[in-house]
């Protein structure tokens, strides 16, 4: 993961759309929802998100709609932290 955030923060947006159309952001928001990790993950998991979805054109909503759900897993995580 550490790897793919590297990339699509390169100023090229053909990345970051290739790393979008995989369908990859799914697959990360997905599996951070099975069960906690290190926060490292959580952080290295923002930085991914934060890259796949700046810059212009802004990716269409389709792409990054799952980030709905990451929200979600970041508050479980607070919760599980808190505890």
């Amino acid at each position: 993961m550490w790897t793919l955030a590297n990339i699509s923060g390169e100023n090229n947006l053909n990345y970051r759309d290739q790393i979008l159309e995989l369908g990859i952001l799914r697959t990360i928001v997905k599996n951070l929802g099975i069960r906690p990790y290190k926060i490292i993950y959580y952080r290295i998991a923002a930085w991914l998100i934060s890259n796949l979805v700046r810059g212009e054109p802004f990716p269409h909503f389709e792409q990054v709609k799952s980030l709905i759900d990451f929200e979600i897993h970041l508050s479980r995580l607070k919760q599980y932290l808190e505890h």
